[in-house]
């Protein structure tokens, strides 16, 4: 037998023709998207100076403290806007520099109509630092100075200011005050909330924040210091709050000089005058 060995000649593969076939998809792709790209621009720049979108209805929902003029006015927008160029992350922006603005939603009802959802900042104290008055929230946030006119019946918090310079913006405030201070008088004012209390919050008069943290109070109705550690403040106000109950019910109070919270460890010195 005859073996016959048939040599099949394997022709090499074409890998140019394969690069070539691939760049083209490549490039199809990439003039296909630049065409719907320039398309979107074009109509993107259309619709965004169209009078169909321009605003013709502006709901501006919350406020108080400011008027829905005055957060108009903060906010630029007016019968020229369009809603669909319309920056809102821009617009945020711009009413938040307002210190008694919080926050600010801004919704869109298409073609033409905007509502604004502002929340404003509630003080509960004001920060006394060389003469001038600052407005804080419960959260510790320093965000407008008292002026004349505006509501005083609030707690004062002193000695938390450490930069003389700082006075003149609350932006600065808030980088140079001493912020567990702060914390520590703002829990205070929180607990006095408790309904039926020996302590509201109408007889804080001030909250002293020393230079090693310790907490000064003065009541209104009987300005003598009284004493608190910063730490565990809870349990300190209601030690405090039961102490002056019983002040009050003994017909003691009058006569009570000073009062001194964590003394010696969880007691209460109570402080009398010579009359």
């Amino acid at each position: 037998m005859i073996s016959k060995i048939i040599t099949k000649r394997i022709k090499p593969k074409d890998y140019h023709g394969v690069r070539k076939k691939i760049l083209k998809y490549v490039l199809l792709v990439v003039f296909g998207g630049s065409v719907i790209a320039g398309t979107n621009h074009v109509l993107y720049a259309y619709f965004s100076n169209s009078e169909f979108f321009r605003v013709t209805s502006i709901n501006i929902q919350g406020g108080g403290k400011i008027s829905k003029e005055e957060i108009l006015e903060a906010s630029g927008i007016n019968i020229h806007t369009n809603i669909l160029a319309l920056d809102a992350d821009a617009v945020q922006q711009k009413l938040c520099r307002n210190g008694w603005i919080e926050s600010v939603i801004i919704s869109k009802d298409w073609p033409s109509s905007l509502e604004l959802t502002v929340t404003e900042r509630v003080p509960v104290a004001m920060i006394e630092q060389w003469g001038n008055l600052y407005y804080t929230d419960r959260k510790g946030v320093v965000f407008a100075k008292v002026a004349n006119g505006e509501d005083l019946d609030f707690p004062v918090i002193s000695g938390l200011m450490t930069n003389a310079e700082a006075e003149k913006d609350c932006r600065l405030i808030m980088q140079s005050i001493n912020l567990a201070g702060l914390k520590t008088a703002l829990s205070l004012i929180d607990y006095s909330r408790v309904i039926n209390s020996a302590l509201p919050r109408q007889n804080i008069s001030q909250i002293h924040v020393t230079a090693t943290d310790e907490i000064q109070l003065f009541l209104a109705n009987k300005p003598f210091p009284i004493y608190l550690k910063s730490n565990d403040i809870n349990t300190q106000y209601h030690r405090l709050a039961k102490v002056l109950d019983w002040l009050y019910r003994k017909k003691e109070f009058e006569k009570t000089a000073y009062i001194y919270v964590g003394y010696n460890g969880d007691k209460v010195l109570v402080g009398k005058t010579n009359a």
